[in-house]
Order: structure tokens, then sequence, then C-alpha cells
């Protein structure tokens, strides 16, 4: 076969949002438990609630956090769509490596209507 015969992938024009580590994702649910509010030793303020989603297989929570950005009001049982990362962390217990994915949030919506719905899924995709 020679080589000419051999098609190659073109590089894409625009460098791709989504890595292995690094995933986009939106995710619509019902706070659940207590809204945590905190600042890191650097300064940076952080918001933090779980997310109890529902899909075919049944009932999960999505921890989620904010970074940097102000934070809405929220309360438990409220209705919010959330737009960010998925981060994978890693923990030692006793002998073995827990890991723990998590939802680092660049955008909630409280109470989402269809439309601003879908525009924060476009932002997403984009």
């Amino acid at each position: 076969m020679s080589r000419s015969s051999v098609t190659t992938r073109s590089t894409p024009s625009r460098a791709t949002i989504l890595a292995p580590s690094f995933q986009c994702s939106v995710a619509c649910g019902i706070v659940h438990g207590a809204v945590v509010f905190g600042v890191t030793q650097q300064g940076v303020s952080l918001c933090s609630f779980d997310l109890l989603v529902a899909n075919e297989e049944g009932r999960h929570i999505v921890p989620v956090t904010l970074r940097d950005v102000e934070a809405p009001a929220l309360d438990t049982g409220q209705l919010v769509a959330v737009r960010g990362h998925v981060t994978k962390r890693f923990s030692r217990s006793g002998a073995a490596t827990v890991a723990r994915c998590s939802i680092e949030a660049v955008e909630v919506l409280v109470a989402p209507r269809p439309a601003a719905l879908r525009r924060l899924v476009e932002r997403a995709c984009a």
C-alpha cells in the first residue's frame, strides 16, 4: 500500500473545549441539604451544595462548587440548573484511594424557564 493512499485526519480549526480531565456539564435538579459558604486561605470565596438529579437509573446526588462567583440565594428544595465542568478528586481513606466527581459551576440559574435552560445548554456547547 502506498503512503499516499492512507487517509489522514485534518486538525480542527479551533481547539476543542473538552479534554479527559475537563468535561463540560449541564445539570438540572433540586438543591439537597445545606448550602455552605466559605473563603479559602488564599481569599477565594466558595459556595457548595448538593444537587439531587434524577434519570432513568434513579436519583443521584451531585456535589456542586462555585468559586469566586457571587452565588445566588439558594434554599433547600429549590429547582436549579448548573453549567460547569466535571472535576475528579482523589483522596486516601485508610489503605484505599477514593475518587469523587463534582461539578465546578460557572453559572447557576434558579428556577429556570425552558428558554433560559436552552440558552444555558447552548453556552455549554459553544
